[in-house]
């Protein structure tokens, strides 16, 4: 029985892709059979993110009813879990068959463990379809009002649906007294705080590697929350002992990367 989870958000450039990746490495890293779909028709990143090849078979393909499924699948070495990148053309944007899309969300069922959709922000129709297709959902926020309350609606919709919210990831929490609250966020949003990720610049460091931050840096303070969300998820406890090794490892990469 497969969980197909939404990593949806109100808006762009939250940090939505991102948690998906940093996600589908944590659970993959539990022994779970983790599966990562780019499921925004009109403007993916998630092979951007993740070094997908040029010139690949992708999920535009199979919604075009050029390829099956199986076949835009790709798998991330380092990360041990599979991904479906999406097209980058504007012809692929126009070519879109949402039957196409709920039959491979069919034929992926059973195979994972983990379904995660990285779906469009806003409400869009690919959004909306994304959403739709998947038993849970996980909103990404950022901490501003702006972003808070678009993710209200997002939740609002997916209710409307009978998709269940597990949980907003508050993403890029720098700790600043003019940031909202934890508790007032959740009252607005009537829905828990699962993880807050702190603002952390080894993040942009893995994605330019093409590697989420919790292989590329793991005892990294955003690779940390990233990790134990994951195992929230499957149900352990996640206990991060960092010793002086690690530590100085941490110092030795950040005094390569400044260089």
């Amino acid at each position: 029985m497969s969980r197909r989870i939404a990593i949806a958000s109100g808006k762009g450039g939250v940090g939505k892709t991102t948690t998906v990746t940093n996600l589908a490495a944590s659970l993959a890293s539990h022994g779970h059979a983790v599966i990562a779909v780019d499921a925004n028709f009109t403007a993916p990143n998630l092979g951007l993110h993740l070094g997908a090849p040029a010139n690949t078979i992708h999920f535009h393909h199979v919604l075009r009813h050029q390829a099956k499924v199986h076949d835009a699948i790709h798998t991330h070495d380092n990360g041990g879990f599979h991904y479906i990148p999406a097209g980058l053309t504007l012809d692929d944007v126009r070519q879109v068959d949402i039957d196409a899309y709920l039959n491979s969300m069919a034929d992926l069922h059973g195979h994972y463990d983990f379904i995660l959709l990285d779906c469009a922000p806003g409400l869009g129709s690919d959004a909306m379809v994304g959403i739709g297709s998947a038993q849970e959902l996980l909103v990404v926020v950022n901490p501003e009002w702006p972003s808070i309350a678009d993710a209200m609606k997002t939740i609002k919709f997916a209710e409307e649906l009978g998709v269940y919210t597990t949980g907003v990831i508050l993403n890029k929490r720098r700790n600043e007294s003019i940031e909202p609250p934890t508790d007032q966020i959740e009252s607005f949003l009537d829905a828990p705080i699962i993880a807050e990720v702190p603002e952390d610049h080894n993040v942009r460091k893995g994605i330019a590697y093409c590697s989420p931050v919790v292989l590329a840096r793991p005892n990294s303070g955003a690779a940390r929350t990233y990790r134990k969300l994951g195992a929230e998820l499957v149900g352990r406890e996640f206990v991060h002992d960092m010793t002086a090794i690690d530590r100085l490892r941490e110092m030795w990469k950040d005094l390569i990367d400044e260089y």
